[in-house]
């Protein structure tokens, strides 16, 4: 796709991977201050019910960079995006809607996992007693919010 991004496409590219690097930035900053043993799972509430090493905590930056990596490759390919309908995919139209919807995946993407590390590294120093109780509501909002409006925004250039 050659069509150039929007100021607000490069704002968003930019924050989703200023959240990814903030992981490893708050994993690095507080290592030493962790405990042997981190909250790795928390329940619906919102509570820490899994706790393991501080090794782990290195999983979620890795996990968010990779699914990073692959939405920012898949933008550039779009054959990549499973939608589930069929779309002129060479259409400029639909490779423009295409990428915003990339672009906006990435960031709530990485917001959701921000959050989350926020949470896991707030509790494991005492300062939280979890990630709270509206992450997964929030969460899914976020996420599929973003699905919605761009499959619609789809559905409407079919032919």
């Amino acid at each position: 796709m050659d069509e150039p991004r929007s100021r607000a496409q490069w704002f968003f590219e930019g924050l989703s991977l200023l959240l990814v690097i903030f992981m490893f930035a708050m994993v690095a900053l507080h290592w030493s201050q962790f405990p042997d043993r981190v909250p790795t799972h928390f329940s619906f509430s919102g509570k820490p019910n899994g706790w393991r090493g501080k090794g782990l905590l290195l999983i979620l930056p890795s996990v968010a960079a990779v699914i990073w990596v692959v939405m920012t490759v898949a933008q550039r390919y779009p054959r990549l995006i499973n939608i589930p309908f069929t779309i002129d995919r060479d259409s400029p139209e639909v490779q423009s809607v295409l990428r915003s919807m990339m672009i906006a995946e990435k960031t709530t993407m990485a917001l959701a996992f921000a959050w989350l590390m926020q949470g896991m590294v707030r509790t494991a120093l005492g300062r939280a007693e979890g990630i709270g109780q509206g992450f997964v509501p929030l969460t899914l909002v976020i996420i599929f919010a973003p699905l919605i409006v761009y499959s619609v925004k789809l559905l409407r250039l079919r032919k």
